[in-house]
Protein backbone atom coordinates (compact mmCIF):
# COMPACT_ATOMS: atom_id res chain seq x y z
CA UNK A 1 0.00 0.00 0.00
CA UNK A 2 1.19 3.52 -0.42
CA UNK A 3 1.30 6.27 1.83
CA UNK A 4 -1.27 8.06 -0.15
CA UNK A 5 -3.70 4.88 0.29
CA UNK A 6 -2.57 4.78 4.27
CA UNK A 7 -2.79 8.36 4.51
CA UNK A 8 -7.06 7.62 2.95
CA UNK A 9 -7.50 5.02 5.34
CA UNK A 10 -6.42 6.93 8.43
CA UNK A 11 -9.03 9.96 7.05
CA UNK A 12 -11.55 7.19 6.50
CA UNK A 13 -10.70 4.83 9.42
CA UNK A 14 -13.93 5.42 11.49
CA UNK A 15 -16.39 5.47 8.25
CA UNK A 16 -15.13 2.44 6.35
CA UNK A 17 -15.19 0.34 10.24
CA UNK A 18 -19.07 1.41 10.58
CA UNK A 19 -19.78 0.27 7.15
CA UNK A 20 -19.38 -3.35 8.56
CA UNK A 21 -22.29 -2.27 10.86
CA UNK A 22 -24.82 -1.06 8.28
CA UNK A 23 -23.96 -4.29 5.98
CA UNK A 24 -24.02 -6.74 8.56
CA UNK A 25 -25.39 -9.36 6.31
CA UNK A 26 -22.28 -9.30 4.38
CA UNK A 27 -20.14 -9.50 6.63
CA UNK A 28 -21.58 -12.66 7.72
CA UNK A 29 -21.85 -14.08 4.19
CA UNK A 30 -17.94 -13.31 4.45
CA UNK A 31 -17.14 -14.87 7.86
CA UNK A 32 -18.93 -17.64 7.07
CA UNK A 33 -17.05 -18.24 4.30
CA UNK A 34 -13.53 -17.64 5.90
CA UNK A 35 -14.67 -20.33 8.81
CA UNK A 36 -15.78 -23.22 6.00
CA UNK A 37 -12.07 -22.52 4.30
CA UNK A 38 -9.75 -22.96 7.21
CA UNK A 39 -11.86 -23.77 10.01
CA UNK A 40 -8.88 -24.26 12.62
CA UNK A 41 -6.24 -21.82 11.70
CA UNK A 42 -3.93 -22.59 14.79
CA UNK A 43 -1.64 -20.20 16.54
CA UNK A 44 -0.13 -17.88 16.18
CA UNK A 45 -1.65 -16.76 13.49
CA UNK A 46 -1.67 -13.31 11.47
CA UNK A 47 -4.06 -11.37 9.35
CA UNK A 48 -1.94 -8.79 6.68
CA UNK A 49 -3.95 -5.73 6.85
CA UNK A 50 -6.19 -6.36 9.59
CA UNK A 51 -7.68 -3.17 8.73
CA UNK A 52 -10.14 -2.26 12.49
CA UNK A 53 -9.52 -6.09 13.79
CA UNK A 54 -13.16 -7.08 12.90
CA UNK A 55 -12.07 -10.19 10.73
CA UNK A 56 -9.24 -10.49 12.90
CA UNK A 57 -11.20 -10.64 16.17
CA UNK A 58 -14.34 -12.54 15.23
CA UNK A 59 -11.67 -15.66 13.83
CA UNK A 60 -9.52 -15.51 16.99
CA UNK A 61 -6.36 -14.32 15.05
CA UNK A 62 -4.33 -12.88 17.72
CA UNK A 63 -1.97 -10.79 15.37
CA UNK A 64 -2.46 -8.04 12.75
CA UNK A 65 -0.63 -5.57 10.48
CA UNK A 66 -1.26 -3.01 8.37
CA UNK A 67 0.09 1.00 7.55
CA UNK A 68 -3.19 2.53 9.02
CA UNK A 69 -2.49 3.57 12.68
CA UNK A 70 -6.12 4.89 12.54
CA UNK A 71 -7.42 1.25 11.84
CA UNK A 72 -4.47 -0.28 14.19
CA UNK A 73 -6.19 1.72 17.31
CA UNK A 74 -9.76 0.35 16.31
CA UNK A 75 -7.83 -3.17 15.75
CA UNK A 76 -6.09 -2.96 19.19
CA UNK A 77 -9.84 -2.27 20.68
CA UNK A 78 -10.76 -5.58 19.79
CA UNK A 79 -7.93 -7.16 21.48
CA UNK A 80 -5.71 -7.50 18.23
CA UNK A 81 -2.13 -7.19 18.73
CA UNK A 82 -1.54 -4.72 16.26
CA UNK A 83 1.61 -3.43 14.31
CA UNK A 84 2.18 -0.75 11.59
CA UNK A 85 3.97 -2.54 8.97
CA UNK A 86 2.94 -3.22 5.30
CA UNK A 87 2.52 -7.14 3.40
CA UNK A 88 5.68 -6.59 1.69
CA UNK A 89 7.79 -6.02 4.64
CA UNK A 90 6.49 -8.69 7.74
CA UNK A 91 7.83 -7.67 11.01
CA UNK A 92 7.74 -11.67 12.10
CA UNK A 93 10.64 -14.24 12.58
CA UNK A 94 11.42 -17.15 9.28
CA UNK A 95 9.11 -19.84 9.95
CA UNK A 96 6.98 -18.94 13.18
CA UNK A 97 3.52 -18.61 12.50
CA UNK A 98 0.99 -21.30 11.31
CA UNK A 99 -1.66 -19.75 9.49
CA UNK A 100 -1.68 -15.82 7.33
CA UNK A 101 -4.70 -14.53 6.32
CA UNK A 102 -5.29 -11.80 3.53
CA UNK A 103 -8.70 -10.51 3.65
CA UNK A 104 -9.93 -7.55 1.59
CA UNK A 105 -6.32 -6.62 0.70
CA UNK A 106 -4.61 -8.06 -1.93
CA UNK A 107 -6.47 -4.94 -3.70
CA UNK A 108 -4.32 -2.45 -2.17
CA UNK A 109 -0.75 -4.04 -2.49
CA UNK A 110 1.69 -2.79 -4.58
CA UNK A 111 3.48 -5.84 -5.14
CA UNK A 112 1.36 -9.14 -4.63
CA UNK A 113 4.06 -11.57 -5.12
CA UNK A 114 6.47 -10.05 -3.07
CA UNK A 115 3.94 -10.49 0.13
CA UNK A 116 2.91 -13.69 -1.49
CA UNK A 117 7.05 -14.49 -0.76
CA UNK A 118 6.89 -13.23 2.38
CA UNK A 119 3.98 -15.00 3.52
CA UNK A 120 6.17 -18.06 2.83
CA UNK A 121 9.06 -16.79 4.88
CA UNK A 122 7.28 -16.22 8.00
CA UNK A 123 4.92 -19.19 7.58
CA UNK A 124 5.87 -23.00 9.31
CA UNK A 125 6.71 -25.96 6.80
CA UNK A 126 2.50 -26.87 6.25
CA UNK A 127 1.51 -23.43 7.28
CA UNK A 128 -1.54 -22.07 6.11
CA UNK A 129 -2.50 -18.99 3.77
CA UNK A 130 -5.94 -17.68 3.00
CA UNK A 131 -6.99 -14.93 0.85
CA UNK A 132 -10.18 -13.56 -0.05
CA UNK A 133 -10.98 -11.12 -2.32
CA UNK A 134 -13.06 -9.09 -4.91
CA UNK A 135 -13.36 -11.11 -8.26
CA UNK A 136 -12.23 -8.69 -10.92
CA UNK A 137 -14.55 -10.55 -13.45
CA UNK A 138 -17.83 -10.35 -11.40
CA UNK A 139 -20.53 -7.65 -11.20
CA UNK A 140 -18.69 -6.72 -7.68
CA UNK A 141 -15.77 -6.36 -8.95
CA UNK A 142 -17.18 -4.58 -12.07
CA UNK A 143 -18.47 -2.10 -9.04
CA UNK A 144 -15.64 -1.66 -7.51
CA UNK A 145 -13.88 -0.95 -11.07
CA UNK A 146 -16.44 1.85 -11.68
CA UNK A 147 -15.53 3.11 -8.25
CA UNK A 148 -11.95 3.48 -8.52
CA UNK A 149 -12.38 4.93 -12.18
CA UNK A 150 -14.78 7.64 -10.37
CA UNK A 151 -12.07 8.70 -8.07
CA UNK A 152 -13.47 6.44 -4.64
CA UNK A 153 -11.43 7.92 -2.30
CA UNK A 154 -10.03 4.32 -0.93
CA UNK A 155 -10.95 2.23 -4.23
CA UNK A 156 -9.00 4.75 -6.18
CA UNK A 157 -5.75 2.95 -5.03
CA UNK A 158 -7.04 -0.99 -5.63
CA UNK A 159 -6.59 -3.52 -8.51
CA UNK A 160 -8.71 -5.73 -8.58
CA UNK A 161 -7.96 -9.61 -9.91
CA UNK A 162 -9.52 -12.28 -11.66
CA UNK A 163 -9.33 -15.89 -9.56
CA UNK A 164 -7.22 -17.59 -11.93
CA UNK A 165 -4.30 -14.69 -11.44
CA UNK A 166 -4.72 -14.73 -7.35
CA UNK A 167 -4.03 -18.94 -8.10
CA UNK A 168 -0.79 -18.32 -9.94
CA UNK A 169 0.39 -15.88 -8.25
CA UNK A 170 0.28 -18.11 -4.83
CA UNK A 171 1.55 -21.01 -7.18
CA UNK A 172 4.61 -18.92 -8.52
CA UNK A 173 5.19 -17.86 -4.31
CA UNK A 174 5.94 -21.48 -4.01
CA UNK A 175 2.68 -22.95 -2.22
CA UNK A 176 0.16 -25.66 -2.99
CA UNK A 177 -3.05 -24.38 -3.37
CA UNK A 178 -5.18 -26.45 -1.13
CA UNK A 179 -9.39 -25.29 -1.53
CA UNK A 180 -11.14 -23.09 -3.81
CA UNK A 181 -14.53 -21.54 -3.06
CA UNK A 182 -16.96 -18.99 -3.83
CA UNK A 183 -19.38 -16.89 -2.56
CA UNK A 184 -21.69 -13.49 -3.21
CA UNK A 185 -23.71 -15.13 -6.13
CA UNK A 186 -26.46 -12.43 -5.14
CA UNK A 187 -25.69 -9.14 -7.22
CA UNK A 188 -24.82 -5.16 -5.24
CA UNK A 189 -27.52 -3.72 -4.20
CA UNK A 190 -29.76 -7.46 -3.80
CA UNK A 191 -28.10 -9.31 -1.26
CA UNK A 192 -30.77 -10.08 1.00
CA UNK A 193 -30.53 -14.09 2.13
CA UNK A 194 -27.40 -15.80 3.90
CA UNK A 195 -25.39 -17.55 1.45
CA UNK A 196 -22.63 -20.10 1.63
CA UNK A 197 -19.64 -20.55 0.33
CA UNK A 198 -19.40 -23.05 -2.89
CA UNK A 199 -16.36 -25.24 -3.69
CA UNK A 200 -14.35 -23.91 -6.88
CA UNK A 201 -13.47 -20.84 -8.81
CA UNK A 202 -17.11 -18.97 -10.30
CA UNK A 203 -16.53 -16.04 -12.40
CA UNK A 204 -19.89 -14.71 -11.16
CA UNK A 205 -19.41 -15.16 -7.82
CA UNK A 206 -17.97 -11.51 -6.06
CA UNK A 207 -15.73 -13.13 -3.88
CA UNK A 208 -13.07 -16.09 -4.19
CA UNK A 209 -11.54 -17.23 -1.41
CA UNK A 210 -8.31 -19.88 -1.78
CA UNK A 211 -6.50 -21.42 0.54
CA UNK A 212 -2.95 -22.58 0.29
CA UNK A 213 -0.52 -24.78 2.22
CA UNK A 214 3.79 -23.76 2.02
CA UNK A 215 5.00 -26.79 0.58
Amino acid sequence: MTREAATAFDALAHEYDAWYEKESLLFAIELEAIRCICPFPGRPSLEVGTGSGRFAAALGVEFGIDPSMTMLNLAKARGVISVRAIGEAIPFRDETLTAVFILFTLCFVQRPLNLFKECGRILRPGGRIVIACINKNSAWGKLYAEKKQAGHPLYKYATFYAPVEVEGLLIAAGFKVEKLYSTLLQPPGQVESMEYPRIGLLDEAGIIFVLGEKC
